[in-house]
């Protein structure tokens, strides 16, 4: 039975407690996988910056503000084990309606030592392994026992239940574990049959491979997840995450969950194609073969280390998987096909030499990584992969970097949210992202566009029929992104002029008018729209942060013809809302000018927000302006010291203007071990005897007429 959603867990759990659970009464052999949200790029928040001074919607809002229109995070169950289900939820709001991030991919697994399988595997002459997998798998999903429909004692199943039950509202894509089938033996998963200890042929050894645990086991993960998500949220899609090797996806689709051997039974009916939606594909090109191809003609290896090759090499590496689904009869015909999203990719900025194993680690650069951005989303889409998320927002603080992951972020190291600073990367993707999101691949329009052999490209649709063009000469020669080419649009689709924006174009806001013929190309791709003639001739649209309001303030030359302007507002400078509108004149050949005042009391201090005119003419004709950002800057800082600290904490208060704020001490519990209201003007010290406080982590609040700060300390 499937149930609809709702945002009262009280109601849910109270109808849902009238049932007899039981399995969903279809599998995804039956019921094929359906999403139908824009395509997307997100990020992933990264591993350095956890616990830091950076707190998970500072991160976000950094990578909004270079294009993320999507996140990954993960909620383990050793983290919501020990902080609670809803630790999150302010941050997962922030994502969704702060910055307008949707179709979140969320990553779960990871259970506590106390929640974790307790049987080992015996390695030979190697020390034996334990299961990285949950414990009581096999115990029964439902129960209705205890005052909820889950069975308590199948860990995995009431820590997944409560995870999607209160995170079902923002998450679509949940990523069961991270990298499956990563092989520890670093050749196993590469080997074709015939060779031993290959997948193909052999169930990968818990010895050998990420999971520490049988197949089997990972299968009945899947089939727990299946049943879970699709009663709580039947749109939402179950996703294993990077088989790593099409063997070990063969693996999974070729057994089921019998934890004996894998074999179809009564008991166990179904092969792991039957308990999840899509593969969420890691793609990293520079070592997973992409840009290494056998010379069909003498059997040497070519390489194709550039952007176009790595490019390319996200559809090749897919197909192979591909092949995998085909031969198990995942075709549209037997079975639904299986969706794609890619969770992780990236190009480093830096170039590395190839390692003992001769994969191409020499395959990075500045250059290519920054024109890697734009060529991917392409390739994305065309190949009908739903979202992809850039590995990752910040740098390694690593110097020199040590490995190519070190250098895969869209900011540089990131030390204080303050001072952040963005790579070229980010910019491509700012641009990219900016040009494209909600726009349509229209694979029509771009066979028509007659590409010659030496240049690529898309045409992308928006909602109103206005296309932007993407093109660049293609890159041919190893290790070098230097290419060029001239194009010209076709006749028949009427272009004298276009408006050309480069890469960088989000930073730069500059553009430049080309005819529509002999186009210079470079590896570098170019964004172009159709030049129009404006009505009405802005000279300037401007903003300006203000106490208690943005002003923004803009100038026409002439107008003819003009209706009015609506003020829109974005949180990430590409989903809008109109605020409010202000009538035109109309008709005018003098200078006139308007303004209009937007509230700010209420917005997040150090949050970018993002304003544009919608011009709008009496004959229903319409364009924008361009886009201002302004930023509420913050009135009150505060220095917490020192941390880790002892007997004494020192919470040190600076405020631009008089403000009364309220101060608290809280431990992870919600333990409130210190609260007071006070008057601050222009400073304020308060120093606190903690012999009385528990070892352990505190959180520091201060809550002012329009900000709020957050600091975690520790004592020890």
């Amino acid at each position: 039975m499937l149930y609809q959603k709702t945002t009262h867990l009280t109601t849910l759990l109270f109808f849902l407690s009238t049932l007899s659970f039981t399995q969903v009464n279809y599998n995804a052999h039956t019921v094929a996988p359906s999403f139908s949200g824009a395509f997307r790029v997100g990020f992933n928040f990264g591993d350095d910056y956890a616990w830091g001074d950076f707190t998970d919607e500072q991160l976000a809002t950094l990578a909004s503000n270079v294009g993320a229109t999507a996140a990954r995070p993960t909620l383990p169950e050793t983290f919501t084990g020990f902080w609670g289900y809803s630790v999150r939820v302010d941050a997962f709001n922030h994502y969704k309606n702060n910055l307008g991030m949707a179709d979140l991919t969320c990553m779960v697994g990871f259970p506590s030592s106390a929640k974790r399988e307790t049987t080992t595997y015996p390695c030979g002459s190697n020390p034996s392994v334990q299961s990285e997998l949950f414990a009581n798998l096999y115990e029964p999903i439902w129960d209705n026992n205890n005052g909820t429909p889950i069975n308590e004692n199948n860990y995995y199943a009431t820590y997944l239940y409560n995870v999607v039950n209160t995170y079902k509202n923002y998450v679509t894509f949940w990523e069961i574990w991270n990298e499956v089938g990563f092989d520890y033996t670093y050749w196993k998963g590469w080997q074709k049959r015939g060779v031993a200890g290959n997948w193909w042929e052999n169930n990968p050894d818990p010895c050998d491979y990420k999971l520490r645990a049988p197949i089997f086991h990972y299968i009945r993960m899947l089939r727990i997840s299946y049943d879970i998500v699709k009663t709580l949220d039947p749109t939402g899609l179950v996703c294993p995450s990077s088989p790593g090797y099409p063997s070990f996806l063969d693996a999974i689709l070729r057994n089921t969950d019998n934890p004996v051997d894998g074999s179809v039974t009564p008991q166990y009916p179904h092969k792991g194609g039957a308990y999840f939606d899509a593969i969420a594909h890691h793609a990293y090109p520079h070592f997973d073969g992409s840009v290494r191809r056998r010379d069909p003609t003498d059997q040497f290896w070519q390489y194709f280390r550039h952007s176009d090759g790595a490019a390319e090499g996200i559809g090749l590496v897919i197909n192979n998987f591909e092949n995998v689904f085909k031969t198990h009869s995942y075709d549209g015909g037997t079975y639904p096909q299986k969706k794609w999203l890619i969770t992780e990719m990236n190009i480093p900025r830096i170039a590395f030499n190839p390692n003992q194993w001769g994969a191409d680690y020499d395959c990075g650069g500045a250059e290519l990584q920054r024109n890697f951005i734009p060529k991917a989303y392409v390739a994305c889409v065309k190949n009908g992969i739903m979202q992809w998320n850039v590995w990752q927002l910040g740098e390694r603080h690593f110097s020199p970097a040590r490995e190519e992951f070190d250098v895969m972020g869209l900011y540089q190291y990131l030390s204080n949210p303050a001072t952040a600073v963005v790579n070229d990367e980010g910019w491509s993707l700012k641009t990219t992202s900016g040009q494209l999101f909600n726009k349509t691949y229209d694979a029509t329009r771009t066979a028509e566009l007659n590409l010659p052999t030496n240049t690529d490209g898309a045409a992308f649709k928006d909602a109103s029929g206005n296309y932007t063009y993407i093109l660049w000469a293609k890159t041919t020669t190893d290790k070098s992104e230097m290419a060029t080419a001239t194009y010209s649009f076709p006749p028949q689709l009427g272009f004298s002029q276009m408006t050309k924006r480069e890469w960088n174009f989000s930073n730069a806001n500059t553009t430049t008018s080309v005819s529509a013929n002999n186009i210079a190309l470079t590896g570098a791709p170019i964004f172009l729209t159709p030049s129009v003639i404006i009505p009405v001739e802005l000279v300037h649209f401007k903003g300006e942060v203000q106490k208690d309001k943005n002003l923004l303030t803009w100038k026409t030359a002439t107008e003819r013809n003009t209706a009015y302007f609506e003020v829109e507002k974005s949180y990430d400078g590409h989903i809008w809302r109109k605020i409010d509108q202000v009538k035109a004149v109309g008709e005018s050949q003098t200078p006139q000018y308007y303004s209009y005042a937007d509230d700010n009391k209420m917005q997040t201090i150090g949050t970018v927000y993002y304003y544009r005119l919608h011009i709008v003419d009496n004959d229903g004709s319409e364009r924008f302006s361009n886009i201002i950002a302004l930023k509420v800057v913050a009135n009150m800082t505060a220095t917490v010291f020192p941390n880790p600290f002892d007997k004494t904490l020192t919470i040190s208060i600076q405020s631009s203007f008089q403000d009364n704020v309220m101060v608290s001490v809280t431990d992870v519990s919600g333990r409130v071990f210190y609260e007071n209201k006070m008057s601050v003007d222009v400073s304020k010290a308060i120093e606190l005897s903690t012999e009385n406080f528990s070892n352990g982590l505190f959180f520091v609040k201060i809550v002012g007429k329009n900000e709020i700060i957050l600091k975690k300390v520790i004592k020890s």
